[in-house]
């Protein structure tokens, strides 16, 4: 699935993972999310973020995952971002 816009004040971001070993006997890994990630699209009525700004995103909602194939995609409101960790 390729996306290709996203309305309001809605970004997708490209969440960031943390991939844990649980057991060093069996080969068992536990993938999970970071609440950090680089945005890939906004909305038109996105005032303070920009595409390609790496941001640290609220948990308190929560986000809607979009299913893409090796990469975790969720979509959240501009209000769900705390912070610009970076910016391009």
């Amino acid at each position: 699935m390729q996306l290709v816009r996203t309305i309001k004040d809605k970004i997708v971001i490209r969440a960031d993972l943390e991939v844990r070993k649980l057991s060093s006997i069996i080969a068992v890994t536990e993938k999970k999310l970071t609440f950090v990630g680089t945005v890939l699209l906004i909305g038109p009525d996105v005032k303070e973020i920009k595409v390609g700004d790496r941001v640290h995103y609220g948990n308190d909602r929560k986000p809607i995952k979009v299913d893409t194939e090796n990469e975790d995609i969720i979509v959240i409101r501009e209000q769900d971002v705390f912070v610009v960790v970076s910016s391009v």
